[in-house]
């Protein structure tokens, strides 16, 4: 077995992806390197995550490392070490604004089960706390820890627990749960999120700006299916459902990958609330983008060998993309990058993709994790091995389009494109709305009317064919928000969220409206109400209305309700 097999690897790649440095450490018989970070202190330096183990078996410590711009190892520490004790492959590193990270995986004892963890260190590397999270009176501990984010008043998890709840059709053995604690590790509140068709893996969590929650991403393996699904799902800020889809023909980046990745967050919020994940669909990495309500926007896959997932991406300044995964040929198991632009085009063997989505019942169980410390830390010396990676080119890019940009502009009811001035050497435009194709126009082309665009917010694609065929397409795209609700026409809007499905409250507010001759409107967007106030809209301003639950007739709301 080559030395690498044993090491745990950092490599540094420059803007286009060619390999500027290798490195290889051992810091036992066998080690991986899991997760990387910028330092805090100086973000030229570098902090990595991982785990060694001996040949001999049954021992397994945690190690974090810190390094120099050219990876030199400055410290390193392996936590928690003890005869019988092992963790899991998956581990996730984060910063902590002010001072040091956070870590959180799964250890195992023994025959005991295995339970997830949080380690606190600074950043010199010093243990602050150690905590374990077993379920409080669970006979049997299967708790697993995927990802860990900072928040304001400490951090909150995603992972797995043992299903809590029992009123469904089929017990499931494994749930996604929320946990939030505060900066000492003490749990605020905790809630398993139950599909009640099959288990679920939480994998990957975004915490949402201004404090408006946090969005998670995982897998999950329907009952009657034999292959993966993927569950999307948002919360607010104390962990109330607010929406929750489930991706068929879509895969989490599984389990298998994810504990040889480099992960820097498989799920990413956007500054305008947009989601954004990275997966694989069947046998290609992809990158998919919801809105911040749960609705698809686009989806992108590439594909280059016989089998890779995409296991983490970052967002560049310039608003472009890279994705790392991994790709398995007929031998060996690598690593690729890929570069697209904001569009999620990289103009490289990519397919446009439409998931099919639902929505089923979900239910949300509340679950109490006792939390037990944990302590040891031990110094240690990794030794440096010879590193010899070599990058292949699977594709390259050629740009002969001059870059463009496309605006939306909303025109009683329909939404205008217009990418001129025409550019030469293009062939044919294509322009799509949320992944799909609504036409193939002519090169010279550079305007067109979607006659009939749906409610809500939509992203719009124009797609530059160039007359070589040696040469790049050149995309750009905008989006516009269509409301539901014409206001010169309209006494009353009643506002109700698209998601979950509609309660009862919300019409019998719509028919009693309706009765006494009043022209009310259900809308679902906030946005739909600040267009239906906006001073420029002109005319009279309707009444809005919110139903805030069933109450007996005259009844006065208590503080409480």
């Amino acid at each position: 077995m080559p030395p690498v097999s044993r090491s745990a690897c950092l490599t540094k790649l420059d803007v286009n992806g060619a390999i500027v440095w290798n490195r290889a450490y051992e810091v036992g018989d066998r080690s991986r390197g899991i997760a990387v970070r910028r330092a805090n202190d100086d973000p030229s330096h570098y902090v990595m995550v991982g785990y060694s183990d001996s040949f001999a078996g049954g021992d397994r410590k945690v190690f974090v490392m810190k390094t120099d711009d050219l990876g030199n190892p400055l410290w390193t520490y392996s936590y928690a070490a003890a005869p019988g004790r092992t963790f899991m492959p998956k581990l996730e590193l984060r910063n902590v604004p002010g001072d040091g990270y956070i870590v959180c995986g799964t250890v195992e004892d023994g025959f005991a089960g295995f339970t997830g963890f949080l380690l606190r260190i600074d950043d010199l590397g010093g243990l602050t706390w150690m905590r374990t999270y077993p379920v409080a009176g669970a006979p049997f501990n299967l708790t697993a820890f995927n990802e860990v984010q900072p928040t304001p008043e400490g951090f909150v998890v995603t992972g797995y627990s043992p299903s809590q709840f029992t009123g469904g059709p089929v017990q499931n053995s494994q749930d996604t749960f929320v946990m939030t604690t505060d900066m000492f590790g003490n749990p605020i509140w905790a809630n398993q999120y139950a599909n009640l068709d099959g288990g679920q893996d939480g994998e990957s969590i975004a915490v949402l700006p201004q404090g408006q929650g946090y969005a998670i991403v995982g897998g999950h393996l329907p009952t009657l299916l034999d292959s993966y699904t993927t569950e999307l799902f948002r919360l607010d800020a104390a962990g109330n459902l607010q929406w929750y889809d489930r991706i068929f023909g879509v895969m989490d980046t599984g389990s298998h990958y994810k504990s040889q990745q480099v992960p820097n967050g498989d799920l990413r919020a956007l500054p305008n609330g947009d989601l954004v994940y990275v997966g694989g669909d069947f046998t290609d990495a992809a990158l998919f983008r919801f809105d911040g309500a749960g609705n698809f926007i686009t989806a992108q896959s590439y594909g280059f060998a016989l089998a890779q997932w995409g296991t983490s991406f970052v967002i560049e300044p310039t608003g472009e993309f890279t994705v790392v995964g991994a790709t398995t040929n007929a031998l060996e198991l690598d690593y690729y990058v890929v570069r697209a632009d904001a569009s999620f085009m990289s103009g490289c063997n990519e397919n446009t993709l439409v998931p099919p989505i639902d929505h089923p019942p979900i239910e949300v169980v509340p679950i109490v994790f006792a939390p037990n410390d944990l302590d040891g830390v031990i110094a240690e010396t990794p030794v440096d091995v010879p590193l010899a990676w070599t990058e292949t080119v699977l594709c390259s890019s050629n740009p002969c389009l001059d870059p463009f940009t496309v605006t939306c502009t909303l025109v009683s009811g329909d939404v205008v494109l217009d990418w001129g001035p025409a550019l030469p050497g293009v062939l044919s435009v294509e322009v799509r709305r949320n992944g799909t194709l609504l036409a193939t126009l002519p090169g010279p082309t550079t305007s067109y009317t979607d006659t009939s665009p749906p409610f809500g917010s939509s992203l719009y694609e124009v797609t530059l064919i160039p007359d070589d065929p040696m040469c790049d397409r050149a995309a750009a795209s905008c989006s516009k928000f269509v409301p539901i609700v014409v206001i010169s026409v309209g006494t009353d809007v009643i506002f109700h969220p698209a998601k979950p499905v509609a309660d009862e409250p919300t019409f019998c507010i719509w028919e009693e409206l309706v009765s006494k001759g009043r022209n009310a409107r259900v809308i679902s967007h906030f946005e739909e109400i600040a267009t239906s106030l906006d001073p420029a809209s002109g005319g009279p301003k309707p009444i809005v209305w919110l139903s805030l639950g069933e109450f007996p007739e005259e009844h006065e709301l208590t503080q409480e309700e």
